[in-house]
């Protein structure tokens, strides 16, 4: 089973191919926010949760990323590459 940290490394490489960047976000005192913040060519920003396969969002990433989404935030929850890779391809087409 592949780790959270091989994901994300996979995934900010390929964003990095693409011309953008996945840049890690840390936001002190603020706990649930989404691991990455994602900026690509065309002006998109995109909030990424990473998870080991299968493992879920605890209630606190539950609560903040609706709360993100109902502000018009694009946060996606991916636990592997090739949906994440799917999502940049939509989002350059």
């Amino acid at each position: 089973m592949a780790r959270e940290s091989s994901i994300e490394k996979k995934c900010r490489l390929y964003v990095e191919s693409k011309g953008g960047w996945l840049k890690k976000w840390v936001s002190p005192g603020n706990v649930g926010v989404p691991d990455r913040i994602c900026c690509l060519l065309g002006g998109h920003v995109l909030f990424f949760e990473f998870k080991r396969p299968g493992k879920g969002l605890s209630d606190i990433q539950i609560e903040v990323i609706s709360e993100m989404r109902t502000m018009g935030c694009k946060v996606y929850v991916v636990d592997n590459v090739l949906d994440f890779k799917k999502i940049i391809e939509e989002k350059l087409k």
